[in-house]
């Protein structure tokens, strides 16, 4: 992992639900709380986003780069917002 060959301390959510969950304080070899996170392909906006935007047949999708709340979901300062072109549709039978 990119992150930790850089010798950054990388912490993971538990994989199935956030519920309890809260960010790590910092731990002794960091100097301090941390004051940035980067989180990627988290689905706040449906369980799913890009898997359900590809089957849904949608032309465009984004990338939201933001301030996270750190006590509300889906919520923050958005930074920069992108479109892209969605891969084209699947058929699932």
């Amino acid at each position: 992992m990119f992150a930790q060959d850089q010798g950054l301390i990388v912490h993971h959510p538990p994989p199935k639900s956030l519920t309890g969950w809260e960010p790590p304080l910092a731990d002794a070899s960091s100097n301090g709380p941390f004051n940035l996170a980067i989180v990627s392909s988290f689905g706040y906006r449906g369980p799913s986003p890009i898997q359900y935007s590809i089957i849904n047949g949608d032309s465009r999708t984004g990338v939201t780069i933001q301030i996270l709340d750190p006590k509300v979901i889906d919520s923050g300062h958005i930074l920069a917002q992108s479109q892209l072109a969605s891969a084209p549709a699947i058929s699932v039978t």
